[in-house]
């Protein structure tokens, strides 16, 4: 009898992500076919390109070529990094190939090239990453030395690392006199003006600070504090030297508040953390869906999914801390809920009561001024809480 290999998880990421690059270069689906149709390759390379433009370009396949090249890393090292790259080259191809029909899309040679190279990057870190190379084995043995056995403790540091990502997002230095003033001007302007302290803000920080810090020793072995600690404090240094990033009063005093309460909080079980966790982190979640935004403008709901997000740095980004957020809430109702007969209702119950819940904050921001509500957070989130809970349990 034949037994076929059932698809693992990592391969429905890889077409979900796929489908979803598709969708969101192709948006808004306006169809309007050229008469003659031109190969994307012919195109000359653009005279102009702006920065953000490459690094969306460049980010947004870089997750494509990793899971391609991990998905698919039975039939082979080698073969797995060109099907990655393949279906990197491919859907970029195609998409751009399309556009020609989009009249608010513009086809760009430059766009496959830096598109590819994401893909590239992304293969180049799976391999990086891989068991049976030199290099995973060096990293899977500091995994084992400072990360606890199981697969909660691996979703903890993998909303841990997201959070981290989207905190620095967009990864670029720049440590000339003009980025360190601008990324320590808020600082600077509440020390010389405490009235514009915000409250919200710093209740805000607090709570995302010490959630993700009570993940991060659910993952981590003992003794884990110095080492949070050090990586709060790195981040927060961090925004002052990276483009578009700044640090304020609120984080820095949030900072400090989060590592004294993980030192004092340190006798908890992995449970207690992860309620803690859990509650911090879905604190911050409402906190800053009811903060006023900038502006004093009203927004109607946008019911087009990423229509907003689509081709933008700050879209980008939401995204991240999105998927960080939801992550986070599904490991700790999964640490919460255990391996009884209560982990599948705590699975779907959870799921519906987080997009409703994500929903109604999302919806309530119509009457916000300042905020843009938007249906993207909510449905990204729940997908999040779905995959989070169909990892395998793996023993402690």
């Amino acid at each position: 009898m034949i037994h076929r290999r059932r698809p693992s998880p990592l391969f429905w990421l890889s077409l979900l992500y796929l489908l979803l690059i598709a969708y969101a270069s192709l948006f808004p689906l306006d169809w309007h076919p050229p008469l003659v149709w031109r190969d994307p390759l012919s195109y000359p390379w653009p005279r102009y390109d702006a920065r953000s433009d490459i690094l969306v370009n460049i980010l947004a396949y870089v997750p494509l070529g990793f899971l391609f090249a991990v998905a698919w890393r039975r039939i082979g090292r080698l073969p797995s990094a060109l099907l990655a790259l393949a279906a990197g080259f491919g859907l970029s191809f195609c998409v751009e190939f399309l556009q020609e029909a989009l009249p608010g899309r513009v086809t760009s040679i430059a766009d496959i090239t830096h598109n590819t190279l994401g893909a590239l990057i992304g293969v180049l870190l799976a391999q990086f990453f891989a068991h049976d190379t030199l290099s995973g084995t060096w990293l899977r043995l500091i995994y084992r030395g400072w990360v606890e056995a199981g697969t909660l403790p691996m979703l903890a540091l993998l909303a841990t690392a997201l959070w981290m990502a989207a905190e620095l997002f967009p990864y670029v230095p720049s440590p000339d006199m003009s980025t360190i003033k601008q990324g320590l001007r808020p600082l600077l302007e509440t020390a010389l003006h405490p009235q514009q302290f915000e409250m919200w803000k710093f209740l805000c920080d607090a709570c995302e600070l010490f959630g993700i810090g009570l993940l991060a020793r659910i993952a981590l072995r003992p003794p884990s504090l110095p080492l949070i600690a050090l990586a709060m404090a790195g981040v927060a240094v961090l925004k002052v030297v990276i483009v578009d990033q700044a640090l304020s009063a609120e984080y820095l005093l949030a900072t400090l508040l989060a590592v004294f309460l993980l030192a004092s909080f340190g006798w908890q079980t992995a449970r207690q953390r992860a309620a803690l966790a859990g509650l911090a982190v879905a604190s911050m979640l409402v906190i800053d869906e009811l903060r006023r935004g900038h502006g004093d403008h009203f927004y109607s709901f946008n019911w087009v999914p990423f229509a907003r997000q689509i081709g933008t740095l700050p879209g980008f980004g939401g995204l991240l801390a999105t998927v960080w957020i939801a992550l986070a809430l599904a490991t700790a109702a999964r640490t919460l809920a255990g391996t009884g007969r209560w982990a599948r209702a705590a699975d779907w119950a959870g799921g519906v009561c987080l997009f409703l819940g994500w929903f109604a904050l999302e919806w309530h921001q119509q009457w916000v001024p300042g905020r843009i509500p938007d249906i993207t957070d909510a449905l990204v989130g729940w997908v999040v809480w779905i995959l989070a809970w169909r990892v395998p349990l793996r023993p402690a």
